[in-house]
């Protein structure tokens, strides 16, 4: 962080093009495996960002929402969530370790989920939408507040299973 607002207070930004370089290139120099550069990727992006929200705005949360999702990803498939002790759903809530990662994880918006036995860690609902809200055009905040209702509904996980057409239609186009 240090080295971003020396950057920051010596190369005062030129336009909206250098705006978005400076946070692209400073995602693409954090560690993607370590869930506490989520934190600085959001500080940075409150110091780029602008009042009222314009589309650099916008173009700089898409860099960041990639970013999100490939720290999350990273979780994933390095097996962070040790299954061998949150092996049942039950017990998750009441061991040390899971409380713990439980907590950090949350502090970043990401949640433990579970199907069919297996853990993943996924955006938690209304995450992106609560944390950028303010900083974003009105048409992409809209976007992220539907996406978190359908997200809270499940509505792409129960389409299949448990939603009639009438519903889906209704869903989709009302």
């Amino acid at each position: 962080i240090l080295f971003l607002s020396f950057l920051l207070s010596f190369n005062p930004i030129q336009n909206d093009t250098s705006r978005f370089d400076l946070y692209e290139t400073a995602l693409a120099n954090l560690d993607n495996s370590k869930i506490e550069n989520l934190e600085t990727a959001i500080v940075l992006f409150d110091s780029l960002s602008v009042d009222p929200p314009d589309l650099v705005n916008d173009k700089m949360f898409e860099a960041f929402q990639d970013y999100y999702y490939k720290t999350i990803r990273y979780i994933n498939s390095n097996n962070i969530i040790d299954e061998s002790i949150i092996y049942e759903y039950d017990d998750m809530y009441n061991n040390p370790y899971s409380d713990s990662l439980t907590t950090i994880f949350n502090k970043y918006g990401i949640d433990i989920f579970s199907t069919e036995g297996s853990f993943y860690a996924d955006q938690m609902v209304g995450y992106l939408s609560k944390t950028f809200s303010d900083k974003l055009t009105d048409a992409y905040d809209e976007y992220l507040k539907r996406r978190a209702n359908e997200m809270r509904r499940a509505f792409s996980e129960d389409a299949i299973l448990l939603v009639s057409f009438s519903t889906v239609a209704n869903r989709m186009f009302f």
